[in-house]
């Protein structure tokens, strides 16, 4: 009995070893990869069609999950506007890079802003974020004419 009792200690010590040797060393990166779609290429382009105004940026095939995150401001126009006021940018969308309605395979994404009054002016801006919640900086702000 003595002898099965110092057997099952020697096998305890022998897996919590294990364990705490299996446990040791390096598992990963701490630092999250920079794959992120929008740096190094943060180019916007804005176009007007008849549906609306189209945003259009390049987006690579990336591992990491998240979306892009787009913003919009109205700009005042026309006789009483305040030239020096400026609106706050609205979120008018989240966009995976994996919606195939919106974004091909590592190429471009493409939405059109229907929401635009004929006479408005609007700037967007677009910027990428972490499915953790952390965000880039965003592409230059690009203003367009309806």
């Amino acid at each position: 009995m003595r002898r099965l009792f110092f057997l099952f200690l020697a096998l305890t010590f022998l897996c919590g070893a294990l364990a705490c040797l299996a446990a040791c060393g390096k598992k990963g990166d701490p630092e999250p990869r920079s794959r992120e779609p929008l740096r190094g290429n943060p180019s916007l382009t804005l176009q007007r069609s008849p549906e609306g105004i189209v945003l259009t940026w390049p987006v690579r095939a990336s591992a990491e999950r998240g979306v892009f995150r787009i913003e919009r401001r109205e700009i005042p126009t026309g006789e009483g506007a305040c030239g020096r006021c400026v609106d706050e940018a609205a979120l008018i969308g989240e966009i995976a890079p994996t919606d195939r309605r919106f974004c091909s395979d590592g190429a471009l994404c493409v939405m059109t802003d229907r929401k635009v009054r004929r006479g408005g002016r609007y700037a967007y801006k677009v910027r990428w974020c972490r499915a953790a919640g952390e965000c880039e900086d965003y592409t230059a702000e690009l203003q367009k004419d309806y």
